[in-house]
């Protein structure tokens, strides 16, 4: 059984689901279990995996960062987890940038670049539509 007809059989239909599946346990044990046989294709997964539950894990230290009042480390926070995410257009990722730049407000240009990253991903996102006026505002001095 390849990888993919894993995701399949298992009714994988996005990654948050793949990641969940991936994280139970053992995954190589998982995956033996389910004929995926080839080590290479068991460590692909996980690889997938680890990186995904150590920027939430940063993410949610940036959120407490901000609920204590301390945004210059939430900021810190939200780009450590980024740098660790292979992919700058999940959910989580669109979080972290949404995040980022709501602790940027001294420095509009960076604020407003995170904005509208996530405004390419996720156009409808009220957040980013609010906070970009906020910071095209603040870039033109109004």
């Amino acid at each position: 059984m390849t990888v993919r007809m894993w995701v399949e059989a298992a009714g994988i239909v996005d990654l948050p689901s793949l990641l969940v599946a991936a994280s139970r346990g053992d995954v190589h044990r998982e995956l033996r279990g389910a004929g995926v046989s080839k080590l290479g294709q068991r460590q692909k997964l996980s690889a997938l995996v680890a990186p995904h539950w150590e920027a939430l894990a940063l993410k949610e230290r940036g959120n407490e960062a901000y609920r204590e009042s301390r945004f210059e480390a939430a900021a810190g926070a939200y780009s450590r987890a980024l740098a660790v995410l292979p992919c700058a257009y999940t959910d989580l990722a669109l979080a972290c940038y949404s995040n980022r730049a709501a602790q940027q407000m001294r420095e509009p240009e960076a604020a407003l670049a995170d904005t509208l990253h996530v405004l390419r991903y996720d156009p409808a996102n009220p957040k980013a539509v609010a906070r970009r006026r906020v910071y095209e505002q603040a870039l033109q001095g109004a």
